[in-house]
């Protein structure tokens, strides 16, 4: 029996929904399924054989269901109904809120008769207005209203339902009365039900673009998993959405009082129906509030729980009052984790835990978030970090987040410790990511050390900065402490002198001075290429001044990349050509210390070595690109030892550095592929034909207009290519089809059109092949300011052919500011070669939408245009050479957008759903001073 036929076998033997830890433990007790390792199932292979068989299960909210369960079927099929009906009349969110009030208030009825509640629905008395619609069910909607006066349900839900029904034709309230009478929820248990309602609550979600009320299945899994639940416990969701949290909670033990905040009275009122339909009855256990109101009142936590949010939070009076119990100064601003970590903190009861998630920025930041996590490390309060992957929250965010676990009663083995876990996704795709949350709920209270994914660390061995990133504790991490106490390592600030680089003005660059500029792309790009070795005539030139002195480097150093994934170590020795260098903003020179016994050479290689890399990589954590400070670089770690020790590790180290590079090489081939090789033959091929042709198309479109200047000059024009035809036979005209008689001046201008397209489809393809946006030459700007900019000078050319619209905030940030408007001109060349097609329609329109996601700290930029629709789907748009039937275009636009975008480490995405026009979404991240400091 097969794993899949094993589940399926469970599910019919029991006739129910069920966990798939329940499952899994059912499968092992009655031996259906047994692993090659003779281990016993885990809910993990449960849930990637369910995901992997769409056609026999759904994962409902964490509760698996044959698909072709009969009840299910029907709920479902009759949710996408109502949606269908009230789609275009009111907006995603009413819509979610009149299907959550209509399963809700069906639920009330199917259970009406069950012990303890036989509410008074006068149903009887309206089965005419119901059953018959014999008064457009103006009767059964004037009854939904009465219901909010029996106390069973959240503040005016139905009140709210029957005003929006009543906006409705009869047409779409005889459909609704369809569908509420075909719905049957009676054979689902509480918990089977409100896992249903919470699913489809949470599908609703999904489709709101940037909705900011859910968290992800497995994340609500893990949270709950976490918890050691008692009777009586109470258990508090400062920002609690729709609930999903607090449901988690009360399903492990019924027997708790929980309670949550919701600043929005929409999404309270979900999210109280959601907890009431897995049997809770609180009308209000989610209450509308900003959750620090509750600062006034002394109530006090065994648990907080929350998937925080960065935003939100305002600078309020007890914003102020919080900051002040632990004589902190506010921040300017209440949008970060700052204030709800704090705030979890301060409600916790005496032996209370927060487990809470959290932006790695909070974790690693400098600043207020620093001064947070001094508070919480030094009352010793900070139990565990648990790094969840990359894409966690899909399909809601990509922001790389943790799990921050407070608790005032640590166990006793992590007195004065922290404990960091990092464990990688089971399984993910580009909407998906199954988290491994057996490994982690074992890890979190197991109370030894796994090297392999759980590091335990003590208060006093955290970095000066005070970093909780899991990735920065690793093993690596407790070798080098070792290190640094036995004397066998030192900080590279004790060995060498760093020295940061200056970027000269574009004015102080000179054709002759004598200070040759290395920036980034001059460091050495192979292991071998020890010393710098560049083209004097390739670079940039100042003359030496005074401001640039601290920058000058006139000794042997190792010059290393301040900027990307690869430090780049690059030997300088001054000779005649380079006595002295001036290094770029981008670069860092590393100057051995006099009194410090240090090989160069030794140095190179240790910079090179694996150690180092990875705490390099570790620096780089929270960063929207890779980049290194000063202060990063002087933590590194290098392993020091005496100079003839230096002498035998560089020989080695040759050797091992070879065949490592080999082995990436190979293993990197075998990565690619066949296909991925092809490609890049391609590539070459391309590349190689854009070089030879190009200037063969430029000289061929100049020869055609010289020749049209020779027949125009000798009125040469009129001469066709052969004279009419005479004397045919009438009788045969018919049959004959006659043949094309271009003149002269035809042919050479078809030539001379068709020749220029061929110049500027090679120019395209070279300058898409050949892109390379380097860092060095992002500038600041306020992407509005350079948008309007951008507009004025277009104007010019354009005219009044179609109008562009700049709108929205503005924001500041570093781009390559003439990258960026060949991505620019690329969207409205798209637009003038697909979009606006009638030249005589006036009412075109471009307009740019400026944006700011404060969650993941990225710049968007919505673009669109009222042109004709666009029918390419964004694989064809980003592929080169594909075009639409009707494109006047090179197929290559759409490449260059995106490779534009891909080199400001951002990416592009096209609504292909869009019907009136085009609509492209371009996210960036929001690059601050720091990066280029």
């Amino acid at each position: 029996m097969t794993l899949h036929e094993a589940i399926v076998r469970i599910l019919k033997e029991n006739g129910r929904p069920m966990s798939a830890d329940d499952i899994a433990l059912a499968i092992n007790s009655n031996r259906y399924y047994e692993r090659n390792d003779r281990e016993p199932l885990n809910s993990n292979q449960i849930n990637i054989r369910v995901k992997n068989y769409p056609s026999l299960f759904e994962n409902i909210n964490g509760i698996i269901i044959l698909s072709d369960d009969y009840h299910w079927k029907n709920i479902i099929t009759s949710y996408l109904y109502l949606k269908e009906i009230l789609r275009g009349i009111f907006s995603e969110s009413q819509i979610q809120f009149i299907i959550a009030v209509l399963f809700f208030y069906k639920r009330l009825i199917d259970i009406n008769e069950r012990p303890g509640r036989g509410y008074p629905f006068n149903f009887i008395d309206l089965e005419p207005s119901i059953n018959h619609f014999i008064d457009g069910g103006k009767e059964w909607i004037a009854s939904l209203k009465e219901i909010d006066h029996l106390s069973i349900a959240p503040d005016r839900i139905f009140t709210d339902l029957a005003e929006d029904i009543l906006k409705l034709d009869s047409t779409k309230r005889e459909a609704i009365r369809r569908v509420i009478l075909q719905v049957n929820t009676s054979s689902f248990s509480d918990f089977e039900f409100g896992n249903i309602y919470e699913y489809l609550l949470y599908l609703s979600s999904r489709e709101h673009f940037n909705y900011e009320n859910s968290t992800p299945e497995s994340i609500r899994i893990l949270i709950s998993k976490l918890l050691r639940l008692s009777d009586g416990d109470s258990v508090y969701d400062p920002v609690s959405g729709l609930g999903g949290l607090l449901t988690k909670a009360y399903n492990l033990n019924r027997n708790i009082r929980i309670k949550g905040s919701e600043i929005n009275k929409r999404i309270a009122q979900l999210g109280n129906m959601n907890i009431m339909m897995y049997g809770g009855d609180y009308l209000s256990s989610i209450v509308a509030e900003d959750c620090f109101s509750e600062i006034n009142n002394e109530n006090k936590y065994e648990y907080i729980i929350g998937d925080l949010p960065i935003k939100g939070i305002t600078n309020s009076y007890e914003h102020f009052m919080l900051y002040n119990q632990y004589n902190v100064q506010p921040a300017k601003s209440g949008k970060s984790f700052n204030s709800l970590v704090l705030f979890s903190y301060y409600k916790l009861s005496a032996a209370g835990k927060a487990i809470v998630t959290v932006s790695d920025s909070f974790l690693t930041k400098r600043g207020k978030e620093k001064e947070i996590r001094k508070i919480l490390i030094d009352d010793d309060v900070v139990e565990a970090i648990i790094s969840l992957p990359r894409g966690t929250f899909r399909p809601y965010t990509e922001a790389k987040a943790s799990i921050l676990i407070i608790n005032k009663d640590k166990p006793y083995y992590l007195k004065n410790k922290v404990k960091f876990i990092k464990i990688s996704a089971i399984e993910e795709t580009k909407k998906y990511l199954l988290l491994d949350n057996e490994r982690i709920v074992r890890e979190y209270f197991s109370e030894t050390s796994s090297p392999k994914f759980t590091q335990i660390i003590d208060i006093e061995d955290l970095d000066s900065e005070l970093s909780l990133s899991a990735e920065k504790y690793d093993i690596e991490f407790s070798i080098i402490n070792s290190m640094l106490k036995d004397g066998t390592g030192k900080q590279l600030k004790d060995i060498a002198r760093i020295v940061s680089g200056k970027q000269p003005s574009k004015q102080e660059l000179v054709a002759s001075g004598d200070l040759p500029i290395i920036k980034i792309e001059n460091l050495s790009k192979d292991i071998l290429d020890i010393n710098l070795n560049v083209n004097y005539s390739d670079l940039d030139i100042v003359w030496t001044e005074k401001k640039f002195s601290a920058s000058v480097i006139d000794r042997e150093s190792i010059l290393i990349a301040k900027i990307g994934d690869n430090l780049k170590p690059t030997i300088f020795k001054p000779n005649e050509l380079l006595p002295k260098i001036l290094i770029h903003s981008g670069v860092f020179a590393l100057m051995p210390l006099e009194n410090v016994d240090i090989d160069l050479n030794y140095l190179y290689y240790q910079l090179n070595s694996i150690f180092i890399d990875n705490q390099i990589s570790s620096r780089r954590v929270g960063s929207p690109i890779p980049y290194l400070n000063k202060t990063d670089i002087e933590k590194v770690i290098i392993p020091y030892d005496t100079l003839e020790v230096q002498a035998k590790f560089i020989n080695t180290q040759k050797i091992n550095l070879i065949a490592e590079e080999n082995r990436r090489f190979e293993e990197r081939k075998k990565a690619l592929g066949y296909e991925e090789e092809i490609k890049d033959t391609e590539s070459t091929i391309i590349k190689a034909l854009t070089h030879q042709l190009n200037p063969k198309f430029l000289a061929l479109s100049n020869l055609t207009k010289r020749i049209e200047l020779i027949v125009k000059n000798n009125k040469l024009g009129e001469i066709k290519e052969y004279n009419e035809i005479q004397n045919i036979d009438p009788d045969l005209l018919d049959l004959i089809t006659e043949a094309e008689n271009n003149s002269l001046s035809e042919l050479i201008l078809t030539f001379v059109n068709d020749s220029e397209y061929l110049a500027e489809t090679i120019d395209n393809v070279d300058k898409a092949l050949n892109m390379a946006i380097s860092p060095d030459a992002f500038e600041k700007v306020d992407i509005k300011e350079f948008l309007n900019e951008y507009v004025k000078q277009k104007k010019v050319i354009i005219g009044e052919a179609y109008k562009i619209v700049v709108k929205g905030n503005s924001i500041i940030t570093y781009i390559d500011k003439s990258f960026f408007k060949e991505a620019l001109d690329s969207l409205l060349i798209n637009a003038e070669k697909h979009g606006f097609i009638n030249k005589n329609n006036k009412s075109y329109q471009i307009l740019f939408n400026i944006k700011e996601n404060s969650n993941t700290n990225t710049l968007i930029i919505e673009y669109s245009n009222n042109g004709e629709r666009f029918k390419l789907t964004q694989k064809d748009f980003v592929t080169p050479f594909v075009k639409g039937n009707k494109s006047g275009g090179f197929g290559i636009g759409g490449n260059l957008i995106s490779k534009v975008i891909e080199g400001h480490d951002g990416a592009i995405k096209i609504d292909e759903k869009y019907k009136n026009g085009f609509f492209l979404t371009i996210e960036i991240p929001i690059k601050n001073n720091e990066e280029y400091e």
